[in-house]
């Protein structure tokens, strides 16, 4: 294992075991208003090799989800990228992390792979954290897609530039996240079977797309939401957090059970690729889509 720099958690937290996949919990944190405790533990298949990570006053802290479950309403707790996450840890501050900050982690202890939802990418002039860790870790990271608020054409292209490899499971094109959008040739098309662990920088970006039936065409519901994160962060808050809240309440909810779906199916594919595959429990498959009778 790799030298760490960071107050680390400690063996009863068993990140000492093979073939453990990092999931961030920003999503899980604050990014699914409607969907409450019982709801995602009821949804929520994987036991020990699937570790969230969060800050507890400064402390990197890794559990299954019912040690997250028993934080995720605390107040107080912030939305903490990689840029902010040594700061956080300074000041003993306790907050969600993000997929940046969870690659962080994942390279600075030895880890190799980090499951997400909804990613970060380019927005304006702005490039996330997200980019910035898989262009200078050895990491895999998987998502769904770049979120929908941003530019997916550009995200990957400035990927490509700086050499990570961003390839698609079971397809070669992403047309967007929760929204459907232009189609962006990805790097190649992955299906089944290991994919190597990578040693040294940079890192490698796997798409897991929902089907493009299931994206939604109404584009307006996106900027209203977008226009609500805005808001908040004129007046303060975090951009990601108020989109997500706009959509929730704008779909009934019916967005927040699908971004939860596909961190579901990211984790298990992500497992999957470390050669741990956990059983598809309450019948969700790889890609979110239910498995029919």
């Amino acid at each position: 294992m790799s030298s760490w720099s960071y107050p680390f958690p400690g063996p009863g937290n068993q990140l000492g075991e093979d073939g453990v996949v990092l999931v961030e919990t920003a999503l899980l944190g604050q990014g699914l208003p409607s969907l409450d405790n019982l709801k995602i533990a009821e949804m929520w298949p994987f036991s020990k090799r699937a570790r969230l990570l969060w800050l507890a006053e400064g402390r990197v802290k890794a559990g299954d989800l019912a040690d997250f479950l028993k934080i995720r309403r605390e107040t107080g707790f912030k939305r903490v990228d990689d840029r902010y996450l040594v700061q956080a840890i300074t000041r003993r501050e306790s907050g969600f992390l993000t997929a940046s900050a969870a690659m962080r982690i994942a390279a600075g202890a030895g880890f190799s792979t980090v499951a997400t939802a909804g990613m970060g990418g380019i927005r304006g002039h702005a490039v996330s954290a997200d980019l910035s860790c898989l262009i200078n870790l050895p990491v895999l990271l998987v998502a769904t897609a770049p979120k929908d608020s941003l530019d997916l054409g550009r995200t990957v292209d400035h990927l490509r530039r700086n050499n990570v490899k961003v390839i698609g499971y079971n397809t070669g094109v992403c047309s967007g996240f929760l929204f459907k959008g232009k189609p962006v040739i990805l790097d190649g098309r992955f299906k089944d079977g290991p994919l190597q662990n990578k040693t040294t920088a940079p890192g490698v970006l796997l798409l897991n797309p929902l089907p493009l039936k299931s994206l939604c065409s109404d584009r307006q519901l996106l900027r209203e939401a977008m226009a609500a994160g805005e808001v908040a962060v004129k007046n303060g808050g975090a951009y990601h957090p108020a989109v997500n809240k706009s959509l929730d309440r704008a779909t009934g909810g019916v967005l927040s059970l699908i971004q939860m779906q596909a961190l579901i199916g990211n984790t298990w594919l992500a497992l999957n690729l470390n050669n741990q595959t956990e059983p598809a429990v309450n019948n969700i498959l790889p890609n979110g889509r239910k498995i029919q009778p």
